[in-house]
């Protein structure tokens, strides 16, 4: 085993290959801001973007390995779901305060839609977002906890 990224400043976790298996992603914190980081196939690292410390809650590669999508929840703010695009690095938020909590989320097979939990009306329930229109829809419509979202992989209907 190969170690691929130490400092002993940082608390480093939630490490995931890109869909090529050629880069990891992971979350690197110390005691006032958490990073998301890159180690890319020439072994260098880099940030992708930096937060506060313990406001990154999840992050996922999109199946085409052309964005990873990372969600944030500062204290007293609503949510949002930050975009890289990996070509370019640029940064775009969308969901932004559209909830309170998005905990976690999957990718659609064709990599145009996020489907993730959240706490906006109080319980948590199941919406969708299309990525490029910004359109967010809630799937579940009841008083109760709906969670672990997933998308099958022949469709782009969530399970």
């Amino acid at each position: 085993m190969q170690v691929i990224y130490a400092d002993s400043n940082f608390e480093n976790y939630g490490p995931l290959f890109s869909p090529d298996g050629k880069s990891i992603i992971f979350i690197s914190s110390n005691k006032e801001m958490g990073f998301l980081k890159l180690r890319a196939e020439d072994n260098s690292t880099v940030d992708l973007l930096s937060e506060p410390k313990d406001t990154a809650a999840y992050h996922a590669w999109s199946p085409d390995g052309q964005y990873i999508a990372i969600s944030t929840t500062r204290p007293n703010e609503k949510a949002q779901i930050n975009l890289i695009d990996m070509k370019t690095r640029e940064v775009r938020e969308i969901a932004n305060g559209a909830t309170r909590e998005i905990i976690l989320f999957s990718w659609s097979p064709d990599s145009s839609q996020i489907v993730f939990q959240s706490n906006k009306t109080g319980n948590y329930g199941i919406y969708t977002i299309d990525i490029n229109k910004g359109t967010l829809t809630q799937l579940t419509k009841n008083d109760q906890v709906n969670v672990f979202p997933s998308w099958s992989r022949s469709s782009c209907t969530p399970q």
